[in-house]
């Protein structure tokens, strides 16, 4: 549900901003209104003291990154990440002492590759038996090494191979010849047109020749690789380390954060505005608060206007909590929307379960999220995804034991066959999603009614409500008799012939009143015309819903593939159970794999495009609180 939020003003002397922006940070219930460049010099007031806090949090993520510091968050109170401070000389030490750490594993790193670059280069020299050192040439003698193509080693030779210029090659890699010219100096200048001829130097200047050279170089790579296994491996922080580098990391960066903020605070020379929104629960407690250490301060607390672009907070049950990520994925509601999440959280239940229908991939999916949480104990989002699949685990279970399948297996509890049965489980799709298309005509008759748009809830959305209804009674026996279905029921013969009249009334409505925006009579009778056009769109959303049908005829098929390949295995002497078995193990996963993605994707998909597009636009703002941006921590209160 929506949680009310008041918008907030509050204004008083400079002195007291920073004390002001903590107070209302420890509330957790205080968004600001940001107002970007306001007073940029507002953080040159503490330019030191922000440049080496600045200082500080880069060494500090790049050590927490060096040493793979990890942790979930832990509830504290404002005033107990104030009093982090007290760790800077100790996070000071032991950040210096990673950072010699780093610096030496970096180095060994650093020349061991520059040895694995160095041994690559070695094979354009490998046929080269001469050491590298006698190739410098003395004081008469020039002599020049490299590596050049081989087309151009032979022009060269051609061209100025003779009595006085001494021209060898021996075979190197990639069409290239590995090349010593050897002259008088007094004949250098000929010797060096080779340079001309697309030939590179030789820079090495070792006492062993390739060979030898690159057997040194691995050799020495050994020994080096053990230095850097022992290094990472004498990278570890206990316990309490590891507590002081979050703990005065979060501090370091609530530090910088209240500084950010109130550099884009308004401000004049003397006061500042500072704006934003509350939680309306939390009123008396800021006012309290406030007045308490700055009663200087003046506040103002209202509700916000419709003209107003206010934030929204939603807080739903702990059941509902986790399908508002799906929701979260379309957007958030806006100050004209309902909630949708307890809707969100009934339809994506039921159609989740319906896709992957097998009573053992759900018993599987739900053991692995429940250990999962168990032993990981995720927060926040994380912990929410993962218990949205927990809970879609559920709805599996009762879907497994109406399909009969428990990993593909037929139990005795089957009502519905997804293979032998799948007209039947085809139509419980489209009334399905003619149900859920129905909920969000209602629900958008709602939110209409609510914004006191009386009559938009009465000529547009109560027309498609009566056509649905009489949908609803007439489509049931006309699909039997389309079918040709055993099924007879009393009740839905008795009602399809008025339902078939019904709906004939809403689609007439409909027509009449989709122009009355519309100036003029030709105006009008246009939009009546694509209001009759637009009901084939009602056609094609029902349609969108056989998605929920072939799914969950796929699964089935494909779970049933797997144990017929595994019992054609275990026929096989000696190897066949074995092998069955993997090949099942794997058809199965493979299949669990799938099902759970198709499930999650197609069906946050008929929440968007149809059930959403009925009453919802998902164009609002969430509500975030400052003072909750912190990595390791968060403040008790804040989302």
């Amino acid at each position: 549900m929506r949680i009310p939020l008041l918008k907030a003003s509050f204004i008083g002397g400079k002195k007291n901003l920073r004390g002001v922006i903590e107070t209302l940070k420890g509330s957790s219930a205080f968004q600001m209104t940001v107002f970007k460049k306001v007073n940029p010099d507002a953080v040159g007031q503490y330019n030191n003291e922000y440049d080496q806090l600045m200082l500080e949090q880069r060494r500090l993520k790049n050590v927490i990154e060096f040493a793979k510091v990890r942790g979930g968050k832990s509830a504290i109170e404002y005033g107990d990440l104030k009093a982090f401070a007290q760790y800077r000389d100790e996070a000071t030490t032991i950040v210096e002492d990673l950072e010699q750490k780093q610096a030496k594993i970096n180095q060994i790193k650093t020349e061991i590759d520059n040895n694995v670059k160095t041994v690559q280069e070695l094979k354009s020299y490998w046929n080269l038996p001469i050491p590298f050192n006698m190739l410098a040439g003395t004081k008469s003698v020039f002599i020049l090494c490299g590596i050049m193509p081989n087309n151009k080693f032979e022009q060269y030779r051609r061209d100025f191979a003779s009595s006085k210029i001494a021209v060898q090659g021996w075979e190197s890699a990639k069409s290239k010849k590995c090349v010593v010219v050897t002259c008088h100096r007094d004949d250098a200048p000929i010797a060096e047109v080779i340079h001309q001829y697309d030939f590179q130097p030789c820079h090495f200047e070792f006492d062993q020749n390739a060979q030898d050279a690159t057997k040194t170089l691995l050799d020495k790579n050994v020994v080096l690789q053990e230095e850097y296994k022992f290094a990472r491996e004498h990278v570890s922080l206990t316990p309490e380390e590891t507590r002081v580098l979050q703990n005065y990391y979060d501090y370091v960066t609530n530090e910088i954060d209240t500084a950010n903020l109130e550099s884009n605070t308004l401000q004049t020379r003397d006061y500042y505005v500072l704006n934003g929104w509350i939680i309306a629960s939390h009123e008396t407690q800021i006012r309290a608060s406030l007045e308490k250490s700055y009663p200087d301060v003046m506040m103002r607390f209202e509700q916000p206007a419709d003209t107003d672009e206010a934030p929204v907070l939603i807080k739903n049950s702990k059941i509902v909590t986790p399908f508002q990520n799906v929701t979260n994925m379309y957007g958030q509601p806006s100050n004209t929307d309902i909630d949708p999440n307890p809707f969100v959280a009934i339809f994506f239940f039921i159609f989740f379960g319906m896709m992957v229908g097998d009573m053992g991939y759900a018993l599987v999916l739900t053991v692995a999220c429940a250990a999962f949480i168990y032993f990981k104990k995720p927060l926040n989002s994380t912990k929410q995804f993962i218990l949205l699949f927990a809970i879609g685990g559920v709805s599996a279970i009762a879907w497994g034991i109406f399909y009969g399948s428990i990993f593909g297996f037929s139990i005795p509890s089957r009502v519905i066959d997804p293979i032998d049965g799948a007209i039947y489980l085809l139509l419980l799709s489209l009334g399905l999603g003619l149900f859920q298309l129905l909920v969000g005509i209602c629900l958008g008759f709602y939110r209409n009614v609510v914004n006191k748009k009386y009559w938009d809830a009465f000529l547009d959305s109560l027309p498609r409500i009566i056509l649905f209804v009489g949908l609803f009674m007439f489509l049931p026996t006309a699909a039997f008799g389309l079918f040709k279905l055993a099924v007879y029921v009393p009740f839905l013969e008795t009602i399809s012939t008025p339902g078939m009249y019904i709906a004939l009334a809403g689609a007439g409505l409909i027509v009449l009143f989709n122009g009355r925006k519309k100036r003029g009579i030709l105006g009008k009778i246009t939009g009546g015309l694509a209001g009759a056009y637009g009901l084939i769109n009602y056609f094609n959303d029902v349609i969108s819903y056989v998605r929920l049908f072939a799914l969950a005829l796929v699964g089935a098929v494909l779970a049933g593939v797997a144990n017929t390949m595994a019992g054609i295995l275990f026929g096989i002497p000696i190897v066949g159970y074995p092998a069955g078995i993997l090949v099942a193990v794997a058809f199965h996963a493979f299949n669990l794999g799938l099902g759970l993605l198709s499930a999650y994707v197609h069906g946050a998909r008929l929440h968007f495009i149809e059930f959403f597009s009925k009453f919802y636009s998902g164009e609002g703002t969430a509500f975030k609180p400052i003072g909750n941006e912190l990595k390791f921590n968060y403040i008790k209160g804040g989302n």
